[in-house]
């Protein structure tokens, strides 16, 4: 099961996935909750088993049977309309399916399928490109679930999905003119959803990011002890479970979106640099892999899990470190969840596959 597996791919997620237990256990230890431990450690196992089993399988059935992509693509569609009726509402957002003892957010994996559906689409048409016909069609595929995510809503999410789809269209040979029209447009709705479509709270959330002094003690809130914890941390941290704005629960959502915040106040600043290390050996081992593949659907597939990785980090960063407003994104491997852990890890499977054939 483990041979032909790239270490140098395989190590820094590891490590990752290491510091996510590390902190979450922790938080648990803290909080006096073993739960947290072992349902993150249980994710964890279960994510890298399934890579393996993923990194088994050919990936070009996903693009010799693009039948199956439509299908997958429609029934995430028809769970995110489900959400809008029977989803569980977490911190605001209708975003996640009760099955059993878990919760499933069903946008995480759409995010994957989303990115196989483009690559499939581009793959075969990135000659085409100068028909704007296509680059159409490859937003309907975005904008649908777009839209349901918005109405949940999940601002963060919606911004990943229309990264993943802005950034692969550039790289498929769109026309200068048609990135300049979709950029063009794309701020024009940004003005108009601010001024009609997005609620109060996400407006505070923009405002207080142009003025990070409002308001500390409401909606500065999150962003304020988010700069405390990372600023107390120093060079190697107040030790696990130690960290008091973590343990004494001022910094909200350390298990999730302030996880790196957690980090850096209970192991510091070589904690960080660990951190930062291991993602820029992920995002540069698969840079190289986009180098060494002939194969157009495999190029685009990498591409896309390269461009969701360092966005999610980069934005979930810059929120922990005030240089972003706060969205709700998740920190790769870190982030105490299943649903993203799952998804991330069946593409990375995927993605080691095309290595196996090229």
């Amino acid at each position: 099961m483990f041979k032909k597996l790239d270490l140098w791919l395989i190590i820094p997620i590891i490590i990752l996935s290491i510091f996510s237990v590390l902190i979450l256990g922790g938080m648990a230890i803290g909080n006096q909750n073993l739960t947290i431990l072992y349902k993150q450690l249980g994710f964890v196992l279960i994510s890298f088993l399934v890579m393996f089993i993923f990194s088994k399988i050919d990936y070009r059935i996903y693009k010799n049977n693009p039948i199956i992509l439509n299908i997958i693509y429609i029934i995430f569609t028809g769970l995110l309309v489900s959400l809008l009726i029977f989803g569980q509402t977490t911190r605001g957002i209708k975003g996640w399916l009760s099955v059993g003892f878990f919760s499933i957010q069903p946008v995480e994996f759409m995010k994957i399928i989303l990115i196989l559906v483009l690559a499939k689409y581009f793959s075969t048409r990135n000659m085409f490109l100068w028909n704007f016909k296509h680059i159409f069609i490859s937003g309907i595929y975005t904008l649908i679930p777009c839209l349901l995510v918005l109405a949940q809503p999940d601002l963060g999410a919606a911004v990943i999905l229309f990264i993943i789809w802005i950034s692969m269209i550039s790289v498929s040979g769109i026309k200068i003119k048609h990135l300049a029209l979709i950029l063009g447009s794309l701020l024009l709705v940004s003005i108009l959803s601010f001024v009609f479509l997005l609620k109060p709270y996400q407006k505070e959330r923009i405002t207080a990011f142009v003025n990070p002094s409002l308001d500390t003690r409401g909606i500065n809130y999150n962003a304020k002890q988010s700069m405390i914890a990372i600023g107390s941390g120093r060079l190697f941290g107040k030790g696990l479970s130690f960290g008091t704005q973590t343990q004494l629960n001022f910094l909200p959502e350390s298990k999730t979106d302030f996880v790196f915040a957690a980090i850096a106040e209970e192991i510091g600043l070589v904690g960080m640099i660990i951190v930062f290390s291991s993602f820029a050996i992920i995002v540069y081992k698969l840079f190289f892999y986009l180098t060494k593949t002939s194969d157009n659907f495999a190029f685009l597939l990498i591409f896309g899990l390269m461009i969701k990785i360092s966005t999610e980090t980069l934005i979930n960063i810059g929120v922990n470190v005030g240089f972003f407003p706060v969205v709700g994104i998740a920190l790769p491997f870190l982030s105490m969840g299943g649903s993203h852990l799952l998804a991330d890890f069946i593409l990375l499977g995927i993605v080691l596959n095309t290595q196996k054939k090229n």
